[in-house]
């Protein structure tokens, strides 16, 4: 793993917008799961925690990956300002997700309650992925050399 190549920019771009789009799967799902008729509390409040505990550790993923990939080329490109603004952003978004998890496995929440709260989350994520997909398509290395040295 040392001195393992840093992947280009656009492969990093292509990852993350990869990883997106399988977020996006898993917030339709929550969706369709929070909102579905039928099942008893206890069932409900399981699954839903189950569901909304394994998009964390997606999103969890997800972040770590744009963490260790994509904030070296922020910094790089943008300035450390930037990076604080989306290291803050992501100690934000892993908050909400845990809460909601809490919230989901405490059962003390009435259902409705449970489900605005999954369709502001999914909202909310949704959002952000997009602004931060505007983001990352501004971001270039062109003109920069990056790794130059590897010696």
């Amino acid at each position: 793993m040392l001195n393992e190549p840093r992947p280009t920019l656009d492969v990093v771009k292509n990852c993350i917008r990869a990883e997106h789009a399988e977020i996006r799967d898993r917030l339709a799902a929550l969706e369709v799961l929070a909102t579905a008729e039928g099942p008893n509390a206890e069932s409900y409040s399981r699954a839903l925690t189950d569901t909304v505990w394994s998009l964390f550790l997606a999103f969890d993923k997800h972040l770590g990956h744009e963490e260790k990939d994509l904030f070296p080329y922020v910094e790089e490109l943008e300035g450390k300002e930037r990076l604080n603004r989306l290291r803050e952003e992501h100690a934000q978004q892993r908050t909400v997700l845990l809460a909601m998890v809490n919230d989901c496995d405490a059962k003390t929440k009435p259902r409705r309650e449970l489900v605005d709260n999954v369709i502001w989350l999914a909202n909310s994520l949704r959002r952000d992925m997009i602004h931060e997909e505007r983001e990352i398509d501004s971001l270039s290395d062109v003109g920069y050399v990056v790794d130059q040295c590897t010696g």
